[in-house]
């Protein structure tokens, strides 16, 4: 048995809290709808502890790969929680 996720996605929201992230990924589907159309899902993902680096390195709608695991509480809410992230793109870097 395993308990492991990955997703690779455009990321469209970050949320910094006391000590970790929440992280809205766009996810697009394999399939297309009955009017040929794409379609994706925006999972919520959390990642335990604050990186200045990371924020530094993240943008909204930039490509990100994800492995992590679910876990649940006592009430058995899930949770999708990050153990790694990987940048495929990064901020672009400006000259001033």
């Amino acid at each position: 048995m395993t308990n492991q996720i990955t997703f690779v996605g455009r990321l469209k929201k970050m949320i910094t809290q006391d000590d970790y992230y929440i992280i809205k990924l766009e996810v697009p589907r394999y399939f297309k709808r009955e009017n040929n159309t794409k379609h994706s899902d925006i999972i919520t993902l959390t990642k335990y502890g604050i990186n200045q680096l990371m924020e530094e390195q993240m943008e909204i709608d930039g490509i990100v790969g994800v492995k992590g695991h679910i876990e649940t509480d006592d009430n058995e809410i899930m949770t999708n929680v990050i153990d790694r992230l990987t940048f495929l793109s990064s901020k672009k870097r400006s000259n001033k």
